[in-house]
């Protein structure tokens, strides 16, 4: 369960049915999205027959992850099917009923905690890289990942500590950076900065990074600046601000 008994926004999973039928079936309400990392990864095994193959796999790729849209990847996934004749096959066509599970464009209507579909394996990788190894015994492996968890969330205070007592000095003198170096935390406030190199309070971009990872795109913040704007205050989430406290372990 989520967080005060109540059921999570999001899930991120491998395309296993059974832990998507049960997620239908217990958490109704909850945006259920597959690993695309997983996907991508059977590219070769599923298309590898294809006379080809190198040239498909560049084009589905491209179009994974370039299409900014939904209708422009409907366009270009219809003239790859078309393309390369593969309207038949069952994985793709499969793929493509569940698209809205996986692909980038439909999935960034939601928050992930800036986690991306591929990062899945990558990140908890990352989180367990020096605590196991192939050699880890069960009995280790449980106690090595309590130790890899405790030092994450070490880690996590010393972030808020320093984030409550320094500022990380600013690379513009844009007053909309002044206000986000103000409320975000050091790490978000780095994030903001690299995407720094509005109608009815509302701030959108076809391309969803607040939606998705909390932080404005640098095509929302350039047209800020341009008409000296401050941010409405719904662009801040509270769980990225300095005042708000990580929930105890």
């Amino acid at each position: 369960m989520g967080a005060n008994g109540c059921a999570p926004k999001s899930i991120d999973t491998d395309q296993d049915k059974a832990i998507k039928n049960a997620i239908e079936i217990v958490f109704p309400s909850t945006r259920h999205r597959w690993c695309l990392w997983h996907i991508m990864k059977k590219l070769h095994e599923k298309l590898r027959g294809y006379e080809e193959y190198e040239k498909m796999k560049f084009i589905l790729k491209n179009i994974v992850y370039e299409s900014i849209t939904p209708t422009e990847f409907e366009e270009r996934w219809s003239i790859f099917l078309e393309k390369f004749h593969v309207s038949s096959n069952e994985w793709l066509n499969g793929l493509y009923v569940e698209r809205q599970r996986w692909m980038p464009t439909f999935v960034k209507d939601i928050f992930w905690t800036g986690m991306s579909t591929t990062q899945h394996s990558e990140s908890m990788h990352a989180f367990l890289d020096g605590y196991i190894n192939s050699k880890t015994t069960l009995k280790q492996c449980v106690e090595q990942y309590e130790n890899a968890l405790r030092d994450k969330v070490e880690k996590e205070k010393h972030a808020d500590f320093s984030s409550l007592n320094t500022q990380i000095p600013s690379i513009t003198h844009y007053a909309i950076a002044k206000q986000f170096q103000t409320v975000y935390t050091n790490v978000k406030f780095r994030e903001f900065q690299q995407e720094v190199t509005v109608h009815l309070n509302e701030v959108n971009c076809n391309d969803r990074l607040f939606e998705s990872k909390g932080i404005l795109c640098r095509h929302a913040i350039a047209v800020l600046i341009c008409h000296g704007f401050f941010c409405p205050g719904k662009v801040y989430l509270e769980e990225l601000e300095k005042r708000c406290k990580k929930m105890s372990y």
